[in-house]
């Protein structure tokens, strides 16, 4: 008889309610809810981590900069390291010096609180690049000097002139309503401190100091300040003169014509001036005559005399009459009409007398000597 077989027992299905789906969906978004909070967890961290460093960075960056423009070499000068703060210093100087000195002729075209490396100072070169060469011609020679100063064994006390730079500096900071470190940061650049400005102005007056004493012992002999004096007297003497200009109307837009006839006017009424001075009438006078309205107090009488010229250089004299003034022939009472055409006046001038400048001997003895002083620094500029 054969072996019975087992019969096979079907798996039970359980039928789940509403309740047991309801259970294994909530499990289901709780397992969900635990993977998303950890991840969030997760992403906190990461964000608190990304948010210091960010924090840390925006403290340390600057402390960084700063530390390198103190400490970090910018340019390398022969032996010298050069940083951005004692470049800026220089550079800043320079810069403010020059705009101090282009205001008094309307500016110079450039405008110091705009881009400099966007204006051009020349076809090949913007004002930026300009300054930056000066810059470092600047600092070259300080250094030089001071090296040199140093090697010479050359001793100075720089007190009276330091405290002569602080009095100016105290002042410009006061008159601008600001502290010193504020006004130093302001003049010399984000990286400047006190005590960085003085060392600064203290080693640029020590190599000014050194470049006088340099000039100072290259004083010309007497015969070789004469010799200079002989070969152009009249840049050196002084004369004595009575001028008085013409001026045209110059509108916009002028014709040539235009601008002929009104030039022939004033030359009319310039030689009528000048044959009236031949006939004897006075300077003053026939100033007070011809000029404009609100120009004739000027001329009222021999002693309020503003065409009479006394101890002028030759600097000072109006370009169209150097020639005639410095003429060798020239005598007391000679007359002349002399044409600016390029600003359109014509003068009337009558010559009293040239003389002497009892100043060109030191004239000439100074810049003879700072000539050679200059041949001498640039010697020893070059190696650097």
């Amino acid at each position: 008889m054969g072996k019975d077989k087992k019969t096979q027992e079907a798996p039970e299905i359980k039928t789940k309610t509403k309740y047991d789906l309801k259970m294994e969906r909530r499990k289901v978004q709780e397992e969900k809810d635990r993977k998303q909070e950890k991840w969030m967890r997760i992403a906190g961290i990461l964000l608190a981590v990304v948010f210091v460093c960010a924090i840390t960075a925006s403290i340390a960056m600057p402390l960084y900069r700063k530390y390198e423009a103190v400490n970090g070499t910018c340019i390398q000068l022969g032996s010298h390291s050069v940083s951005q703060q004692e470049y800026d210093y220089y550079y800043y100087d320079l810069v403010n010096s020059y705009k101090a000195m282009l205001a008094s002729f309307g500016g110079g075209g450039v405008d110091f609180d705009g881009d400099l490396s966007r204006q051009q100072y020349s076809a090949t070169q913007t004002w930026k690049e300009f300054f930056d060469e000066l810059t470092v011609e600047q600092l070259k020679r300080n250094k030089a000097l001071n090296d040199k100063a140093d090697a010479e064994g050359f001793v100075y006390d720089d007190t009276e002139d330091y405290e002569s730079f602080m009095s100016g500096v105290s002042t410009s900071a006061e008159n601008a309503g600001l502290s010193l470190a504020d006004y130093y940061k302001q003049e010399y650049g984000a990286y400047i401190t006190a005590d960085a400005a003085e060392k600064y102005a203290k080693e640029s007056l020590r190599a000014n100091a050194y470049y006088e004493e340099l000039a100072a012992q290259n004083t010309p002999s007497e015969e070789e300040i004469q010799a200079v004096y002989e070969a152009d007297k009249a840049a050196y003497d002084l004369v004595d003169y009575h001028s008085f200009a013409f001026t045209a109307d110059v509108e916009e837009n002028m014709s040539a014509d235009a601008m002929e006839a009104a030039m022939k006017e004033l030359q009319e009424k310039a030689e009528a001036m000048e044959n009236r001075l031949r006939s004897g009438e006075e300077f003053y006078a026939l100033c007070a005559e011809y000029a404009p309205k609100e120009q004739k107090e000027n001329y009222k009488d021999a002693e309020n005399d503003r065409s009479l010229h006394r101890d002028t250089a030759n600097s000072g004299v109006p370009s169209v009459l150097k020639d005639w003034m410095y003429d060798e022939s020239r005598k007391e009472g000679d007359l002349t009409v002399m044409t600016d055409e390029t600003n359109h006046y014509v003068y009337v001038a009558e010559f009293i007398g040239r003389k002497y400048d009892e100043t060109a001997k030191d004239t000439i003895s100074s810049n003879l000597s700072r000539e050679r002083a200059e041949e001498i620094v640039s010697g020893f500029v070059e190696a650097y």
